[in-house]
């Protein structure tokens, strides 16, 4: 997977990256990078993704004009959607390839999806306070819980 992140096949020139949208440009980056670099099913993944997660909150922008502000902006509208933190977590994670690799081609200083404040994903869920032997989990205390149950301990 390094090596294909080091020798990016996209390349669009200097004048239409201009005026190219976020949309324009992930419609391109997808077929260019991802279709010739990842299985089918992740390229079938990163597109859907880019169409219904991506595309609609911040397709209209132009891609230099790109801000982590507008971007924790949409992850905010996702979240007031109801999306689940893991589908929110997987579109941050394509946007975010996508756009280090719009800042290796110098079409951006910085990739703005690494610069946001919105924390996604499974971080919220709490962990389980019982060890495993308290959950009886632990086959070498099992007897012995066992027995603890059994005496009512």
């Amino acid at each position: 997977m390094k090596t294909k992140l080091q020798a990016p096949t996209f390349a669009a020139t200097v004048k239409t990256q201009r005026k190219q949208t976020v949309k324009e440009y992930l419609d391109e980056w997808v077929e260019s990078y991802a279709r010739v670099n990842l299985r089918p099913a992740t390229y079938d993944g990163y597109k859907r993704t880019i169409h219904n997660y991506i595309v609609p909150y911040i397709g209209h922008v132009a891609l230099n004009q790109l801000s982590p502000s507008m971007i924790d902006k949409a992850f905010q509208e996702m979240l007031d959607k109801s999306l689940k933190p893991g589908t929110e977590a997987g579109a941050k994670r394509v946007l975010s390839v996508a756009l280090n690799h719009a800042r290796k081609y110098r079409y951006m200083e910085s990739n703005p999806a690494r610069d946001t404040l919105t924390k996604l994903g499974k971080a919220d869920k709490t962990p389980d306070p019982y060890t495993p032997v308290q959950n009886g989990k632990c086959p070498l205390c099992w007897a012995a819980c066992m027995v603890c149950a059994a005496l009512n301990y």
